[in-house]
């Protein structure tokens, strides 16, 4: 179970249930449960642009009904969004299935890919590419049936442990390099399945590069993938954060090997899980958002003074007792056009909590 913070946030969705639906033009006007809440700008042209979602930790329940009141409702968010950005994909970041992932009794066609995937991000807008990787909950079960799962249904797009895509804007003005990482096979993973059990939330170690030969060679084909992006956007996602204040914190594995090599290169973003929270950071000009709100709000933001994040990167984020407009889930849209990448924060209705600054398109000489 997910602790007592499930009950919590259950009451807020039922109060929030009675505003009735999230639709384009309520957050083209802006959220009138939240008046102060910003308007989202129109839509540019969809030619020339390139614009996806991002969501974390949102696996639902390993029993009926296999989701959450709050996941069902912030899907309704994202396809709202979605409509109005034109998103083209989905990106999902891990922790796809609670609390134990898929098992091999299920096996590669299980009704969780119905029950918590395909029956509640069923909006017309959502149709397209989930470009797909494992959080460390989906390793308590068998990840290769969720690999495996890419070859049934098309819209599942993971084909392996960890992979790449390049994607331009229909009219060719815009690339992105979008490189997925598995960072449980980097950094390992802690045992304990509950919150409530001791440990759960402890600090991974700090592990070398070639700590396993799957690390190593994975290390290798990351270094590759960045070294010869000649895109404008170059945009890595995995579910563990780089930077966190929540409760799971930062990932030492992770500062110590993937930070160096997203500066080195250029990257301008990390999309990242595992805290269920929003987070904002930037350091040393890149980008680390954290949607980890995709089913449940919120963890506690147990590191946020204790120097783990360097000093005056946080620039937004909504944790538990500090969720000023009552987000009961939430997620990320990211906006890319040959001017600059834009990337907005959500809540279950779509509205927009922050917009963080805008990022320019990388000078790349081929």
């Amino acid at each position: 179970m997910k602790r007592i913070v499930v009950a919590l946030s259950l009451a807020v969705a039922l109060v929030s249930k009675s505003f009735g639906a999230t639709t384009p033009s309520t957050i083209l006007e802006g959220d009138r449960r939240n008046p102060d809440l910003p308007a989202m700008d129109p839509p540019a042209n969809s030619a020339s642009s390139l614009s996806f979602l991002a969501i974390g930790d949102w696996g639902g329940f390993g029993y009926w009904p296999y989701h959450t009141p709050q996941q069902k409702k912030n899907a309704g968010g994202m396809d709202a969004v979605a409509e109005l950005i034109n998103s083209q994909f989905v990106v999902a970041l891990g922790d796809n299935f609670y609390s134990s992932g898929i098992s091999s009794k299920e096996g590669n066609s299980s009704k969780r890919f119905d029950h918590t995937w395909k029956d509640i991000y069923d909006g017309k807008n959502l149709q397209t590419p989930w470009y797909v990787i494992a959080g460390n909950h989906d390793y308590k079960g068998d990840v290769n049936l969720q690999i495996e799962h890419t070859q049934i249904d098309p819209r599942w797009q993971f084909p392996s442990l960890y992979h790449s895509h390049s994607l331009t804007s229909e009219d060719g003005t815009v690339s992105l390099d979008l490189i997925l990482i598995d960072t449980v096979s980097l950094s390992s993973m802690n045992i304990q399945e509950d919150e409530s059990d001791p440990g759960y939330f402890d600090a991974l170690p700090l592990l070398s590069k070639t700590h396993t030969l799957q690390a190593s060679d994975q290390w290798t084909w990351i270094e590759e993938k960045l070294a010869n992006s000649k895109a404008q956007y170059l945009i890595v996602a995995g579910h563990y954060p780089v930077y966190s204040i929540c409760e799971h914190g930062s990932s030492a594995t992770l500062i110590a090997h993937l930070q160096p090599l997203l500066e080195k290169y250029g990257a301008q973003a990390y999309l990242q899980g595992h805290d269920h929270c929003l987070e904002d950071i930037v350091h040393n000009n890149v980008s680390y958002i954290l949607s980890g709100m995709g089913d449940l709000c919120c963890y506690k933001a147990d590191h946020l003074e204790d120097g783990t994040v360097p000093e005056g990167a946080l620039k937004f984020h909504v944790s538990l007792f500090q969720n000023e407009k009552h987000a009961t889930a939430g997620f990320v849209s990211v906006s890319l056009t040959s001017k600059e990448m834009r990337v907005l924060y959500h809540n279950q209705h779509g509205d927009v909590l922050f917009q963080s600054e805008p990022k320019l398109p990388r000078k790349v000489v081929v």
